[in-house]
């Protein structure tokens, strides 16, 4: 089972949230990063989501993390996708 750290709480990040675990359920998100904290919480929330953090670092360091979804604007993908 991947424990996933899911970069971005908008549509994407919703829908991805939505496939892992409803289609893939024996992998599941257990951390949200978002950079607003309320909707970062929402997200965390609505999906079952044990940790948020507005830290992009944090949810990628995160030693329960086995793989990062990137589910941000494009522009913060090549930043995502070297930090991971």
């Amino acid at each position: 089972m991947a424990k996933v750290a899911m970069l971005g709480a908008g549509f994407i990040g919703d829908f991805y949230t939505f496939s892992l675990h409803g289609l893939r359920s024996r992998d599941s998100v257990g951390i949200i990063y978002s950079r607003d904290e309320a909707r970062g919480k929402a997200f965390a929330k609505k999906h079952g989501i044990p940790r948020w953090t507005t830290s992009m670092k944090d949810a990628v360091n995160d030693p329960d993390t086995d793989l990062v979804v990137v589910a941000l604007p494009n522009n913060l993908h090549l930043e995502a996708v070297k930090m991971a």
